[in-house]
């Protein structure tokens, strides 16, 4: 343990991973961001019961409320602690490949001036400044959200390495400690996401493969592995619903999920996202997937965040044979190098596949593809280039301490050179994050022929003004998906906005045709109706918006209005109560809710309403008229008083 090279060593990984991680502090919140953490008001609150940190993500999510508590919606903070996360999960790569390296390879050194390297240093070193600065990595760092996938990894890692920290420790004390090291951060990561399932596998596969193969020695070691397997139960109980067994005060003892869901059906309803997803088809769909994940390691270009991924529905498709004899061929490799005691990189082709397991097999999720699931599953491409530096620093056979300075410095160059190339193509691959139009732009681009990226640039253009060119995305997302929705509405919303009330309501229907339940297109609709001064047709739109999104904001002001129209005006303000309570920042429902109270003459809460209304928007002119308008406190102005439309 020579900590002179060790600190050098983990402040290079987290110089390396700051520096080019440090043009995406200012990456806006994209896609799932905005549902995830900006409208979502569960990140405004640390009050929480014991029992809701029980579930599946909550750890991550309780990282998000951190980040909101200290930032708010600055986005900088968010980005500052996903890097953090990831250099300590390339930290801790960092430790697991040398504890591996110590136990697997025997010593070799190097001196460099004062600093004296062992191979197991040097190893260590190449697999952290891999996992840091690989570009794949980009969409788990960079696209705040899906930080769960990175904290994830960082439990899951050093579950592993307190594992071969009990199995490999000198002292028992020290062994035992290590133990529950390693348990903890399985239960944390398995609070953090699903695919935390599969560490208990991944412990038993390093018992098997480093520490033993034999029947007689797994007689008498299989107690130790016994506390990680019972852990394996922790996620199925969530998804079955066994949360509600801790909160029974508040769910009937009939009602509780697991008791409903012990059954074949309510075991395959939990073991899918997506219950419109036909299971068969998914999975083969994921021989090509995995297939595209091993080139996207192995050859990170044509990175997007939205791919066109169409199912596979016949056995019989030769990109589906193609792509299995592929995946036969890498695991019969990693038997061989079983065999030929390879075993880090035997490790690393089968962790890769194991990794995989929970979102790439007989699970239906909505996306077939996306590239943050492969954050952990690198690390098995990192223990394979592992095993190939531990192959080129011993592959002199000799007795000698010391090994040849020529392969410890043309080791150092292969890897300074591919950190270099990697670092380049994270930075870049960053640039494309910067915005919004331009991460869209990039997926249409990349993806011509799915709807959905042409849809989202459409929506980022119309916010920045650019109504010529987001009608052409839209258009374009109707052309490549005639069942696609969301185009028509927003279409639909354009033509409004330019008064054509009926191209719009034609755009709206057929929106409304393609998915029946469409809170946005029906509130849309209700406009159109309450332009036409038709406040019964517009009050029923908005009010089967609320019905089928009861956190609606948008419908719920909208009714608000109605009400005040129809002079229910009692009704208006309970509405527009609920609506500032769940959304604390909904400037129009402040303005409309003082609209109300002035024409009840409850001219305080009025006067309140406006003065909160103008704390959040400054720039709110009909609020800032309100007001003075009832400032002046005149009868001949209460008609003045403006409801936002």
């Amino acid at each position: 343990m020579n900590w002179k090279v060790i600190i050098f060593s983990l402040v290079l990984i987290a110089v390396v991973g700051g520096i080019i991680y440090s043009n995406s502090l200012a990456v806006p919140f994209i896609f799932d961001d905005v549902d995830s953490i900006v409208e979502n008001p569960a990140r405004r609150s640390f009050d929480l019961a014991w029992y809701d940190w029980l579930g599946s993500r909550t750890v991550g999510y309780f990282t998000l409320d951190l980040s909101y508590y200290w930032s708010g919606l600055e986005v900088k903070g968010y980005h500052i602690m996903n890097i953090g996360i990831h250099i300590l999960a390339s930290i801790a790569v960092y430790w697991l490949v040398f504890y591996l390296s110590v136990y697997l390879y025997p010593i070799k050194e190097w001196r460099v001036g004062w600093l004296k390297f062992s191979n197991h240093q040097l190893l260590a070193l190449m697999a952290g400044l891999i996992f840091v600065s690989h570009p794949i990595q980009t969409q788990a760092v960079t696209y705040v959200v899906q930080r769960i996938a990175a904290l994830t990894a960082l439990f899951y890692v050093v579950a592993l390495l307190g594992y071969v920290r009990f199995r490999t420790s000198g002292s028992k004390r020290a062994g035992y400690i290590w133990a529950i090291v390693s348990l903890l951060a399985t239960v944390l990561a398995m609070h953090t996401k699903e695919n935390a399932i599969t560490i208990p596998v991944v412990i038993v596969l390093m018992e098997g493969l480093f520490f033993g193969t034999s029947l007689r020695s797994w007689k008498k070691r299989w107690w130790k592995l016994l506390p990680w397997v019972i852990l394996i139960i922790i996620i199925p109980a969530y998804m079955l619903g066994a949360r509600d067994l801790f909160v029974r005060n508040q769910v009937p003892i009939s009602e509780i999920g697991l008791f409903n869901n012990l059954n074949l059906k309510g075991i395959s309803r939990a073991a899918r996202e997506n219950n419109k997803l036909d299971r068969y088809s998914y999975f083969l769909t994921q021989f090509r997937v995995v297939r595209t994940y091993l080139r996207l390691m192995v050859l990170p270009i044509n990175q997007h965040l939205d791919y066109y991924y169409p199912l596979s529905t016949s056995i019989k498709d030769g990109r589906v044979i193609g792509s299995a004899v592929i995946h036969l061929g890498m695991l019969i490799t990693a038997i061989w190098l079983w065999i030929k005691k390879y075993r880090m990189a035997a490790f690393g082709i089968l962790f890769f596949y194991i990794a995989l397991l929970p979102e790439s097999s007989l699970v239906p999720i909505t996306d077939a593809i996306f590239e943050h699931r492969l954050y952990l599953p690198l690390l098995g491409l990192v223990m394979v280039l592992v095993e190939i530096g531990a192959w080129w620093l011993g592959r002199r056979e000799n007795k000698a301490v010391e090994f040849g300075k020529t392969q410890a410095a043309s080791l150092m160059v292969a890897v300074s050179l591919l950190i270099a190339v990697l670092g380049w193509a994270t930075w870049q691959r960053n640039i494309v994050w910067q915005s919004k139009i331009s991460i869209w732009q990039d997926s249409a681009n990349k993806s011509p022929l799915k709807g959905r990226p042409h849809n989202n640039l459409g929506l980022h253009l119309l916010t920045k003004g650019e109504t010529g060119r987001a009608v052409t995305a839209f258009t374009e997302a109707i052309m490549v998906d005639e069942t696609y929705a969301e185009p028509h509405n927003n279409l639909g919303m354009i033509l409004i906005q330019k008064g054509k009330l009926d191209e719009a309501e034609v755009e709206l229907e057929e929106a409304l045709r393609l998915k029946p339940i469409y809170p946005h297109a029906m509130n849309n609709l209700g406009a159109i109706y309450l332009q036409r001064k038709e406040t019964d047709k517009a009050e029923e739109m908005f009010r089967q918006a609320i019905s089928n999104d009861n956190r609606y904001a948008g419908a719920r002001d909208n009714l608000g209005m109605v009400l005040i129209q129809t002079d229910r005006l009692a009704e208006a303000i309970e509405m527009l109560e609920i609506n500032v309570e769940q959304n604390p920042d909904f400037v129009t429902s402040y303005n409309n809710l003082g609209v109300a109270y002035f024409r009840l003459k409850r001219l305080k809460e009025a006067r309140d309403s406006f003065k909160r209304a103008l704390q959040i928007d400054p720039g709110y002119k009909r609020a800032e008229a309100n007001l003075k308008l009832l400032d002046k406190r005149s009868t001949t102005q209460q008609a003045g008083l403006k409801v936002f439309r």
